[in-house]
């Protein structure tokens, strides 16, 4: 084969789609990348979720939802987030911050719904029809993303952003991160740790990170991890 003549020497997915298509190419060559595991649970906002909060790291409380049927056990208090697991680009998500609650986690509802209707020529109707989203307490604090490279040795960073706190409606947020204040030395290195700890434990190996947390009263809390750069640059 090409691998045996000229040996990979890395695979790398630019999208979140492809991630788990990538370990699974990444394991077929012995080369490093994250398992296959970790891939689906950075693709999967609810897996993540469930697989950080069971490793014991702080997570927002949480509520699994059918997209298709009604909702009568809404369990997370006002406000809220209201998303679709498994789109980026910050598609799929909405904050719920004013009354009326209802109409407006109604309208949010319909919204991803009308998302998935668009993109249902790509998909099953099974797959379509068997959607969930995730409801989600919303955190007060900043909101940071960092990118690098998770090595045998830890983390090298390349770039460290403040996520932008109002939303645009017409732009992406990553086009407008600017380049946050320093942190003190001490929280910055706790932080390294806690990040890298997260990233093995989601089976990072020698491949490219990107993850968004919030700083809040109770410490760092990580809301996205994917094994790709940054988007939207």
């Amino acid at each position: 084969s090409y691998h045996q003549k000229k040996p990979f020497q890395g695979i790398l997915s630019l999208s979140d789609t492809f991630l788990p298509l990538a370990s699974k190419a990444s394991k077929r060559f012995n080369l490093p990348y994250i398992t296959e595991e970790g891939a689906k649970c950075c693709r999967n906002k609810i897996l993540l979720r469930q697989a950080l909060s069971q490793a014991g790291f702080k997570q927002p409380s949480f509520q699994v939802l059918p997209l298709w049927k009604k909702w009568e056990d809404i369990q997370i208090s006002p406000p809220v987030i209201l998303k679709a697991p498994d789109l980026t680009a910050s598609q799929g998500v909405f904050l719920i911050d004013s009354p009326p609650w209802g109409a407006s986690l109604g309208e949010a509802k319909k919204a991803i719904e009308d998302i998935y209707r668009a993109s249902s020529v790509f998909m099953q109707r099974k797959e379509i029809l068997g959607k969930e989203v995730i409801l989600e307490e919303y955190i007060h604090g900043r909101e940071f993303t960092i990118d690098g490279w998770m090595g045998n040795k830890g983390i090298e960073v390349f770039l460290v952003f403040v996520k932008p706190q109002k939303k645009m409606k017409w732009a992406m947020a990553e086009t407008l991160f600017i380049t946050p204040p320093d942190f003190e030395e001490d929280k910055w290195i706790e932080r390294l740790n806690y990040f890298e700890k997260a990233l093995r434990f989601l089976g990072f190996q020698n491949c490219p990170f990107h993850l968004e947390w919030i700083e809040s009263e109770e410490g760092p809390i990580i809301l996205e991890v994917h094994g790709r750069p940054i988007g939207g640059l």
